[in-house]
């Protein structure tokens, strides 16, 4: 009778030990991490976590391959990637893929920001904007007739002396 007792209480620790390691196991897609889910073409981004050793991590970004590493001998990785110069403003999709043991893909969103308009150059503080010249009346056609007078008046004042 004690040994049934015992075999039962054995049965029913290795069935909760079962159970419990089942809940407890978590996927690779809970082990990484990112620097950054929002950035403007040309950022950087790091990603980094844990999966199992010596399994190949890829990053894809809207399905192609822009960056990769292998984990190391505990499992852990980090890398980096640059946003696509021509990444269009709005979401993307960029997936860490693990090949090897324990293989999986990661989807994960990541917002594009429209890059900044670069702001016009300031004038410098405390200085007012150019304001438009006033009208002088000086015009191009009365100020050559003027000269032409002169001119002629200048040469018959030469020919009488």
């Amino acid at each position: 009778m004690k040994t049934k007792i015992i075999a039962v209480v054995l049965l029913g620790a290795l069935l909760a030990l079962a159970i419990g390691g089942v809940a407890v196991a978590q996927s690779l897609c809970d082990q990484i991490s990112f620097s950054t889910t929002t950035g403007t073409p040309g950022a950087a981004v790091n990603v980094y976590g844990d999966a199992y050793s010596d399994t190949d991590v890829t990053i894809l970004w809207d399905g192609a391959a822009i960056a990769s590493s292998t984990t190391d001998q505990y499992g852990n990785f980090s890398v980096d990637f640059t946003v696509p110069a021509d990444a269009a403003a709005g979401e993307h999709e960029v997936i860490v893929r693990f090949t090897g043991e324990g293989s999986d893909d990661c989807p994960t969103p990541f917002v594009v920001e429209a890059l900044a308009e670069a702001p016009a150059a300031a004038a410098p503080s405390g200085s007012k904007p150019l304001a438009k010249l006033p009208e002088t009346g000086f015009a191009l056609i009365p100020s050559g007739a003027l000269l032409v007078a002169g001119f002629s008046l200048l040469l018959a004042r030469k020919k009488r002396s």
